[in-house]
């Protein structure tokens, strides 16, 4: 079925009108606007100190961990990582700050090699027993070579 050459333009005019209304109506800027800035209500400055961490152990001999720590003027330090029943584990040392996000990663994982890319260095570790990786994820704090 063929439309006339009026009806045409009244849908095409239709369909322009609803374009119009749906970006006149849409909450963000248009190009050129500022953008505003979105502060949570409950915002109260500058980030403060703190300390935070688990483990877990699923049953089976698999354990998790995380530990992090912010001095409160930017600089954040922490570790996570993971341990299975097999001895296999895989440990993240990391730093965060003004100079970006830098990871150090040891992991006794069979295809896992060393190398370094970006601002991680990854050290494969096929040898140490999985009783030193426990050692070094039951840490209080990370290890400070990151």
């Amino acid at each position: 079925m063929l439309l006339g050459r009026k009806k045409l333009v009244k849908l095409f005019s239709l369909a322009l009108l609803l374009c119009y209304l749906s970006l006149s109506t849409h909450s963000s800027p248009m190009p050129g606007e500022p953008v505003p800035e979105v502060v949570p209500d409950d915002y109260d400055g500058p980030p403060s100190a703190y300390i935070f961490g688990y483990r877990s152990d699923d049953g089976d001999g698999t354990t998790q961990h995380r530990h992090e720590e912010s001095d409160g003027a930017g600089v954040i330090r922490g570790s996570y990582g993971f341990f299975d029943a097999d001895g296999v584990y895989r440990t993240v040392n990391y730093t965060a700050d003004s100079n970006g996000y830098r990871a150090v990663v040891r992991s006794n994982e069979p295809t896992f090699e060393a190398q370094s890319e970006g601002n991680a260095v990854f050290i494969a570790d096929p040898q140490m027993l999985a009783i030193k990786g426990k050692e070094i994820a039951g840490r209080r704090k990370p290890l400070n070579d990151v």
